[in-house]
């Protein structure tokens, strides 16, 4: 799935390769059966357009239609649709009743 990436400020590497966003960025991968929509939360993220990944070194919060994740540090292969966390790693699973 695409992801849509903003962000207050961003700066873009002179060959194209790297996109770096800071301040109130915002990652949001749309919901794609059986996936649900999927937001990132940090100040700051970097971008391998070419490579279709996303990480940052800083506090990061996800959300999805179950789970709330709060790390320190995140990489995310779209491609492989790997997702890890780095470290101090908390999560809230929500089970829906139907």
């Amino acid at each position: 799935a695409d992801l849509h990436l903003t962000g207050a400020r961003g700066v873009l590497s002179q060959r194209g390769d790297l996109v770096e966003l800071m301040g109130e960025v915002q990652v949001t991968r749309a919901a794609v059966a059986p996936q649900s929509e999927l937001v990132v939360r940090s100040d700051y993220l970097k971008f391998l357009p070419k490579l279709d990944r996303v990480s940052s070194n800083r506090a990061v919060t996800f959300t999805d239609a179950n789970n709330t994740i709060n790390a320190h540090g995140f990489e995310l292969d779209n491609r492989a649709q790997t997702l890890a966390f780095l470290s101090q790693v908390k999560a809230v699973h929500v089970v829906k009743q139907n």
